[in-house]
């Protein structure tokens, strides 16, 4: 759908804002700031998690615990947790 005027521009600015209005932008624009932070870090954990379970499962595939690749998707983290903690045990013994 084409837009009225689309041609022309607003001419916005913060000096045309009230006291209020100004207070509600600075706020509005520090909580933008933050969930693009957290949007960042989040993605950072997710990756890094992500690389965590894929040396677990190469770990897996040579000690012939996983048949193939993208096997370590299908298990719950509890049972990943206690294969974990087997080893653990097999190599303190």
């Amino acid at each position: 759908m084409a837009q009225k005027n689309a041609s022309k521009k607003d001419n916005f600015s913060a000096k045309s804002l009230n006291l209020w209005q100004r207070l509600r932008l600075a706020k509005c624009q520090k909580r933008t700031r933050n969930k693009g932070k957290n949007a960042e870090v989040y993605g950072k954990l997710l990756a890094h998690l992500r690389w965590s379970f894929l040396a677990i499962e190469n770990y897996g595939l040579e000690a012939e615990v996983f048949e193939q690749k993208g096997d370590i998707f299908y298990f719950k983290f509890d049972e990943i947790q206690q294969w974990i903690w087997e080893k653990e045990k097999n190599k303190k013994s």
